[in-house]
C-alpha cells in the first residue's frame, strides 16, 4: 500500500530526527552552558542561550556528512553571538550610566548582579570572558577565536594569557586564604590562642 509505505518513512525520518536531535544536546549542551555561563556570569541568561542555540542547530538541514567538530565549532560561535547580543549587541537595555566592575568597561554588571567569589568570570573583561568560552569550551583555536573577537590573532593571545594568569593567580590566592583559614579553625579547635 502507498500510503502505508510514506507513513512508514514519515515516521522513520521523524525519528532519525529525533535522535539527532537528541545527540546534538547530548554531545555539545554542557559545553555550551560552560562557554555561556563564564561568558555572561548568570546561569538562567546562560541556559537561554543554550536552549537558543541547540534548537538552531536542530532545525537546520541536516548536513549529509555530520563533521563532529564543524558543529562543535558553529554551536560555540553561535552561542558566542547570542552571549553578545544579550550583553553588548544592539539590543543592548543597560541604561548608559550603569556601574561597571572593576577591569570590565566592556562588560557591565546587570542589575543585582554582585561579584560571587568562586566564580572566575567575575573577574575578567567581557572580551577576556568571550575569548576563553571560545577557546576553552569551544574549542576554537585563537586564530578562529580572534576572528569572532574582531581582534587581531596576536591580540587574542595576549588576551588569552593575560586572563589564564589572572584567573591562576587567583585561584592560588583563594587557596592560600582558605588554608588560612583552616589552619585557624585547627588551632582555634585545640585551644591555641589565634593571632
Amino acid at each position: 500500500m502507498p500510503g502505508r509505505s510514506k507513513r512508514y518513512f514519515s515516521h522513520r525520518a521523524a525519528a532519525a530526527g529525533a535522535s539527532r536531535d537528541q545527540e546534538i544536546y547530548d554531545s555539545h549542551a554542557a559545553a555550551l552552558y560552560r562557554q555561556a555561563l563564564l561568558t555572561l556570569d548568570d546561569a538562567q541568561l546562560a541556559e537561554q542561550v543554550v536552549g537558543d542555540v541547540i534548537i538552531e542547530e536542530c532545525l537546520r538541514t541536516a548536513p549529509s556528512c555530520a563533521d563532529e567538530e564543524a558543529v562543535r565549532i558553529r554551536l560555540a560561535v553561535s552561542a558566542y553571538r547570542h552571549c553578545r547580543e544579550l550583553t553588548g549587541g544592539p539590543a543592548r537595555s543597560d541604561p548608559p550610566d550603569q556601574p561597571t566592575r572593576p577591569g570590565q568597561a566592556d562588560h557591565p554588571t546587570r542589575p543585582g548582579q554582585a561579584d560571587q567569589p568562586g566564580q572566575p568570570g567575575r573577574q575578567l573583561g567581557g572580551t577576556e570572558q568571550g575569548a576563553l568560552g571560545l577557546v576553552l569550551f569551544g574549542g576554537l583555536g585563537y586564530v578562529r577565536a580572534s576572528r569572532e573577537l574582531g581582534i587581531s590573532a596576536a591580540d587574542t593571545a595576549v588576551l588569552l594569557r593575560a586572563a589564564l594568569l589572572r584567573m591562576t593567580s587567583l585561584a592560588a590566592g583563594r587557596r592560600e586564604a582558605a588554608g588560612r583559614r583552616e589552619n585557624a579553625g585547627r588551632r582555634e579547635t585545640a585551644g591555641i590562642p589565634v593571632r
